[in-house]
């Protein structure tokens, strides 16, 4: 088994290299990406948390192979029809993402959600669906809470960061969910560490802004309804004068005559 494990564990890394020269759809008409998608469901169990042996462990190798190979799968270029595939395996990563907050773990599932929900809103709308976003807002207060003791866990912070941004780049409604774990505040926490790259800075910053796009547009529309109320008011108040003048001149006319 160890070996079988190895071999297959080479063979899929031989096949990332194959699927960035146009393998994307002979690995998914082959029947190949199932497969794929299978062994990420059962090669490891959430019950087996301790990955601390991962380097030696040939179970997790193999898992942590599948999972760039799916990245391969649905990425550079992007296709559409594989992202379309490989979202039926969210769930299972979901459930990773509940039970395991290890980078060992976290990182692999935070590239193949990322790169699976990037640019194609159905998908991300699934994800959003069975409480996906949710759960990485959770992570992430998790690992916010950890980042004072750990550095490890800041920068773990803030690939989860981008992996909620690929969530609601293309459907900032659904940033609304965040809202309940105050994760623009946790971002604001983030961005304010000075260990951070110029790149992790902004790629920060750019969620805070999808996150609050909506708020900003619900706040537009507030302004624009308050502006018509208030133009409402005054054309009512000038109408007003006008009748308390006419009323004001008639008296004085019946007064004279």
């Amino acid at each position: 088994m160890l070996r079988f494990c190895l071999q297959l564990q080479l063979s899929l890394e031989s096949c990332v290299y194959s699927l960035l020269e146009n393998g994307q759809t002979y690995v998914r008409d082959t029947g190949c990406i199932s497969l794929l998608l299978q062994l990420f469901r059962t090669t490891l169990s959430t019950s087996e948390k301790n990955v601390s042996d991962e380097n030696t462990d040939p179970c997790y190798q193999l898992w942590s192979s599948v999972c760039s190979t799916l990245c391969a799968c649905v990425n550079n270029p992007q296709n559409e029809d594989n992202q379309n595939i490989c979202y039926s395996v969210f769930p299972y990563a979901k459930e990773w993402l509940e039970s395991c907050t290890e980078p060992e773990i976290v990182r692999p599932i935070c590239s193949f959600l990322g790169l699976t929900v990037a640019n194609n809103s159905y998908v991300q709308k699934y994800f959003a669906s069975i409480g996906g976003l949710a759960t990485l807002a959770k992570v992430l207060l998790e690992l916010m809470h950890d980042s004072c003791l750990s550095h490890s866990s800041m920068k773990l912070a803030v690939v989860v960061t981008k992996t909620l941004d690929a969530c609601i780049a293309n459907n900032s409604t659904m940033g609304v969910v965040l809202a309940k774990y105050h994760t623009v505040s946790e971002l604001l926490k983030l961005l304010s560490n000075e260990t951070l790259s110029t790149g992790e800075k902004i790629s920060i910053i750019l969620t805070i802004g999808h996150c609050t796009e909506v708020c900003a547009e619900q706040l537009s529309l507030k302004l624009y309804d308050n502006l018509l109320n208030v133009n409402d008011a005054e054309e009512l108040d000038v109408q007003v004068r006008k009748r308390c003048l006419q009323n004001y001149w008639k008296k004085i006319h019946f007064a004279q005559n």
